[in-house]
């Protein structure tokens, strides 16, 4: 039943390609996406001359403050 499903009959090939092809450029999106984050973050923390724990100690009291956790 489950293998059925996986092999779409005889358009499975197209599918299958149609699916790596999407994977591939949702990857290399956020791959780009993800290095231009970390260039601008580093941009910035040299700017703005920012302690580098800055950014743990705000999520932990952020945290510490939220009524779910």
């Amino acid at each position: 039943m489950i293998l059925d499903l996986l092999t779409f009959d005889d358009y499975s090939k197209f599918i299958w390609s149609a699916y790596t092809f999407t994977f591939f450029c949702c990857l290399v999106v956020y791959l780009q996406t993800n290095a231009e984050l970390k260039k601008l973050e580093n941009k910035f923390s040299k700017k703005v001359k920012l302690p580098q724990n800055v950014k743990t100690v705000v999520s932990q009291d952020i945290l510490s403050k939220s009524p779910t956790f």
